[in-house]
This record gives structure tokens, C-alpha cells and sequence, in this order.
């Protein structure tokens, strides 16, 4: 991971805090060891841990739009959840130019 932050100018995280299969993510992991949340379902844990890699970091919360459900197609038919990502994440990129 902290090799692809190297060779990246941002990074965006995308999130669904109602997503029930990411919810369960922790249920892969051995009871009794660290069981940590999925990035997509809660965020980032710590932004300050992927500044030192130097590279601007956003989040997105997309339960708005995609409500309780994983299908990824709620995400990209949603105009409004579209246009925050191409803000955030792509525009940038052409006005950088």
C-alpha cells in the first residue's frame, strides 16, 4: 500500500457506512486478534498516518446514495455522488495542467 502512495499524487477514499457486507468485514479475521473495520465501511482510521507519504487525502461518505446496499451500481448512477468524486479526485488533475 504504502508503495502505491508513492507513485500517486492523491488518494480518495470512497465510503458506505451502511454497507452490510462491508460491515461484516471484521468476521474474516480470528476471534481473538485485532479485527479492524474496513476502510470502506468507516473511513480512514488516521489521516496523519498517509500524510507522511505526502500525498493529499479525501474521504467521500456515499451512504446517501447507496444506502444499505453494496452494489456499486447506486454509486455510479447517482449524479450528485459523481460529480463530489470528479471534484475531488479528477478535476483537479486537469486544471493541474
Amino acid at each position: 500500500f504504502g508503495e502505491a502512495l508513492k507513485s500517486t499524487s492523491r488518494f480518495l477514499n470512497v465510503y458506505n457506512s451502511t454497507d452490510p457486507l462491508l460491515k461484516r468485514y471484521p468476521k474474516l479475521y480470528p476471534k481473538g486478534k485485532l479485527r479492524p473495520e474496513a476502510t470502506g465501511y468507516k473511513g480512514l482510521y488516521s489521516h496523519a498516518n498517509l500524510a507522511t507519504f505526502g500525498v493529499p487525502v479525501e474521504e467521500i461518505n456515499v451512504s446517501a446514495a447507496a444506502g444499505k446496499s453494496h452494489d456499486i451500481r447506486y454509486i455510479t448512477r447517482d449524479s450528485e455522488t459523481l460529480k463530489k468524486i470528479w471534484g475531488r479526485l479528477l478535476e483537479p488533475v486537469f486544471k493541474d495542467d
